[in-house]
């Protein structure tokens, strides 16, 4: 008898169709990172949103695959980096699966609670985890802010049709 394994069940909608139809929808792009043995870590998101005012909530999700997932889900504490237009470089980098060291073209700095604050972002939102709920292939992470600031102007960074943008105007 054969199992329902995620890989094994047929589903109603194809993982390839799903991908092609909700690339024609827009997501921001941030960087979630930490602080991991001395070390920056992050990742690259494109599933972030605000969840709640009252407490202050935002959220993302990282697939269960994601090595540096791995890495921060062993940490309370992230500084989410709302990505500028310009800062393509920044998000290739930190998503390479093959630069030995992805931190070696990001400009960063520690903000005071020491936390990788990426320059040049549109927002910095500092956040402890509150919450992780695993749902399917992924874990939604849903955060408690404690301190945010953000940039008079600029354009975020967008992924739309499978491809990196800044159409839309802020």
């Amino acid at each position: 008898m054969a199992s329902d394994t995620p890989n094994s069940k047929k589903y109603a909608v194809e993982p390839a169709e799903f991908r092609k139809v909700m690339s024609a929808y827009p997501t921001g792009v941030v960087a979630v990172t930490a602080m991991i043995d001395g070390d920056p870590t992050g990742m690259i998101v494109g599933s972030f949103g605000s969840v709640s005012l009252t407490p202050p909530l935002v959220s993302f999700t990282a697939s269960h695959s994601s090595s540096s997932y791995q890495k921060l889900r062993k940490v309370n504490r992230l500084m989410i980096n709302v990505l500028a237009a310009e800062q393509l470089p920044v998000c290739q980098s930190l998503s390479s699966k093959t630069l030995k060291n992805r931190w070696s073209n990001v400009k960063w700095n520690l903000s005071r609670s020491e936390l990788p604050m990426i320059d040049d972002s549109l927002a910095h939102i500092e956040c402890n985890r509150f919450a992780v709920h695993q749902v399917g292939d992924h874990d939604i992470v849903i955060c408690e802010v404690s301190s945010m600031s953000s940039k008079e102007d600029g354009r975020p960074l967008i992924f739309l049709g499978s491809e990196y943008s800044s159409t839309v105007a802020r």
